[in-house]
């Protein structure tokens, strides 16, 4: 079921952040095949701008917290274009409970954010 969301990426990290999981929307969304980021850190998906700053891991810290979090970011593709996402990341729990990792859903919402953005141009155009 998961392999066939193609316009989902969802996928599996370990607790330090290693890929383990890739699905066909995964590389929709991000353009890596699943021999190319699985086994690799999720820093692939950031910009260095983003980590710099420290969204990476704050998205690690919080998913080792045990909650499910929602974020409005974009991320990196593997062409080095931006992809504007909405994504939601829950804990991976193992059969004794133990948290073992997390799970990712994106969407890509470039699109959406791109009619939004034009949206208000016209709608400043009008204004003026």
């Amino acid at each position: 079921m998961v392999e066939s969301l193609t316009e989902y990426a969802v996928f599996a990290v370990s607790i330090e952040g290693v890929i383990e999981t890739w699905n066909s929307g995964a590389r929709h969304v991000f353009g890596y095949t699943a021999r190319e980021a699985l086994g690799r850190s999720l820093e692939m998906l950031f910009t260095p701008e983003d980590i710099a700053v420290g969204l990476l891991e704050t998205e690690l810290r919080e998913a080792r917290s045990e909650k499910r979090t929602y974020y409005d970011r974009h991320h990196l593709r593997k062409d080095g274009t931006i992809v504007r996402t909405t994504s939601s990341v829950a804990p991976i729990r193992d059969s004794r409970g133990a948290l073992i990792g997390f799970a990712k859903l994106v969407a890509d919402r470039s699109e959406a954010y791109l009619d939004r953005e034009a949206l208000a141009r016209r709608e400043e155009r009008f204004r003026v």
